[in-house]
């Protein structure tokens, strides 16, 4: 994983905009590492499914939110992240609003995954 944060932060640093990264890439390079490591320190189960962890906080989600960009956020992770910013922090794009929308299917599928892997069915 250090090689490929190395190799995405060479490319930023070219000269010609064509040969940067994109920010999606460097974004999906950077939550890999943060991820891994929060696996490996025990904070995150790695059978968790990807997408029960906010982008933002890199944590399972307690309260998921569809923003404008069609992904899931913890809902005080979005929130703090649009009073700074008014692109979409996965896509780069400028957010078509700030409507933020409750995922209630994500919401259960998460205290379903949750019950099952603190409570484990013999």
């Amino acid at each position: 994983m250090p090689c490929d944060i190395a190799t995405v932060l060479s490319k930023c640093l070219r000269v010609t905009p064509e040969d940067r990264p994109e920010v999606q890439e460097i974004f999906d390079v950077l939550q890999t590492a943060v991820l891994q490591a929060k696996v490996q320190e025990g904070s995150i189960d790695e059978r968790c499914p990807r997408s029960f962890i906010c982008p933002l906080s890199i944590a399972v989600m307690k309260h998921p939110v569809i923003c404008a960009d069609g992904y899931s956020y913890e809902r005080s992770a979005i929130l703090s992240y649009m009073r700074r910013c008014r692109n979409s922090p996965v896509t780069g794009q400028e957010l078509a609003n700030h409507t933020l929308t409750n995922n209630a299917w994500l919401s259960r599928a998460i205290t379903i995954y949750e019950g099952r892997t603190m409570h484990p069915v013999r």
